[in-house]
């Protein structure tokens, strides 16, 4: 399927500047390794799931598509020291810090000082700030354990369940 995808796109598009990859998995490297005779360049941001979740195995399958890229990207401190662990410095001139789609976690420090968790539920409708607060996952894919842990945490005494609050985190 991501063959005859990836003639589509060929077919429809021409050529590219860059084909850039988020979150590395076996289907979109596969479209990249097509594309790539079509591309100046070819980046691959890593999320964290390709590092943090993926067998050693599946880490040793990814080399062909990170010896293809021309930068690998890389979110954090704790995700590059991971990736550093997993490849050595195999990619060392290719890997930079970004930090795509995590700019939220300063906001998250900043407010945590700014304001109290009775001002920060009442802006984000929690109803009961005086309960344990709990956020699962940021979207609905299996990798978040939602049904996991709300399985979980329905095995708990009522009188623990009464003092959470469970929030469902779906924001895209």
């Amino acid at each position: 399927g991501v063959k005859i995808w990836a003639s589509y796109i060929k077919k429809r598009y021409g050529s590219f500047d860059m084909v850039h990859v988020h979150g590395l998995n076996r289907s979109r490297g596969n479209a990249m390794m097509f594309l790539k005779g079509i591309s100046k360049r070819i980046a691959i941001s890593v999320w964290g799931d390709e590092i943090f979740r993926a067998s050693p195995k599946v880490c040793e399958r990814y080399k062909k598509y990170y010896d293809v890229a021309g930068v690998i990207t890389l979110s954090t401190k704790a995700m590059r020291e991971k990736f550093v662990s997993v490849y050595g410095e195999r990619y060392a001139d290719k890997t930079a810090m970004n930090k795509f789609a995590v700019g939220i976690f300063g906001r998250i420090d900043k407010y945590a000082k700014e304001y109290t968790k009775e001002q920060l539920c009442e802006e984000f409708g929690v109803k009961s700030p005086d309960k344990l607060v709990v956020f699962i996952g940021h979207n609905g894919r299996t990798a978040q354990r939602h049904i996991e842990l709300t399985s979980a945490l329905k095995k708990l005494p009522d009188e623990c369940k009464d003092k959470i609050t469970l929030v469902y985190t779906m924001t895209y």
